[in-house]
């Protein structure tokens, strides 16, 4: 039996041991392929906690991810909610595997600004429907249906590397520089310090700019140009309509919304962006 119910997997940097595929998985050894899978990417490993009673599907689901995701490797087996923040600690998983009946309770347990993608695992198909209100990476039916499952693992993984992009852009941007860039008006140009700029946010083609020396600028560069010109200098993209200066972000509240210290208007912040700025906000 490969696991067992109160079973915890972790294993230590270097450990190459291999049993047959049969039985269980290779637990230390970071298997990759030159082979061209049907699911596999051209991205890096990714590190799988699977939280979950039912040892025999277990056994199947590890087997079959050796087997299709060379890329994916099972860092963790768990049975308990507790047992997850000695995982985190060790591994820091980029995907939990769990049935939909855990999902509240893993978010509700984790810090948002910590919690990796989730993958539902359930036999029943209105899950599904829940999941993606829930917006999780994934849905995976029970029992395992193989392509179905890889289609969804194979969107869960593009989704995990387009959020550690994100995080790789935020910890750029936190290294705030002072810049002077020249925004041309119905007047001409002004020339405005990074700095003084509480946010930037989109009318059409132009966009309205708020500072600290003056309340309205309208400039007829678009948002997404000065989200190139504002690159590295502190400032988040919160919402395609606005790019916000994350120094003079005062309050964050309950409802969604973004307040400034020198301005009160607020602000939306989307909800695929939310763990984002709170990580970048508390870092």
């Amino acid at each position: 039996m490969p696991f067992s119910a109160d079973h915890q997997h972790y294993p230590k940097e270097g450990d190459t041991t291999t049993t047959s595929r049969d039985e269980t998985m290779s637990t230390g050894a970071n298997t990759k392929s030159n082979e061209t899978h049907g699911s596999q990417t051209e991205i890096g490993d990714y590190n799988v906690l699977i939280l979950e009673k039912d040892i025999p599907m277990v056994s199947r689901l590890v087997i079959w991810l050796k087997r299709v995701f060379p890329e994916i490797q099972v860092v963790a087996v768990i049975s308990s909610l507790s047992e997850i923040p000695t995982v985190f600690r060790n591994h820091k998983p980029d995907l939990i595997f769990c049935k939909a009946t855990y999902i509240q309770a893993i978010k509700a347990f984790l810090d948002e600004t910590a919690l990796p993608g989730i993958i539902s695992l359930s036999e029943s198909p209105e899950d599904a429907i829940k999941a993606l209100r829930q917006e999780n990476y994934g849905f995976i039916s029970l029992p395992l249906k193989g392509e179905e499952a890889s289609l969804s693992i194979r969107c869960a993984l593009k989704k995990v590397e387009r959020h550690k992009k994100q995080l790789e852009a935020i910890s750029e941007s936190s290294n705030r520089k002072s810049k002077l860039i020249g925004v041309p008006t119905i007047d001409g140009l002004e020339f405005i310090n990074s700095e003084d700029i509480i946010r930037c946010e989109g009318l059409q083609k132009c966009t309205l700019i708020i500072t600290t020396a003056r309340t309205h600028i309208i400039s007829s560069y678009s948002i997404g140009k000065f989200r190139e010109l504002l690159k590295g200098c502190g400032f988040f993209p919160c919402h395609r309509s606005h790019h916000i200066n994350l120094k003079f972000v005062k309050k964050y509240s309950r409802e969604g919304y973004i307040f400034f210290s020198s301005d009160s208007k607020p602000v939306p912040l989307s909800r695929r962006r939310k763990s984002d700025f709170l990580h970048q906000i508390r870092s």
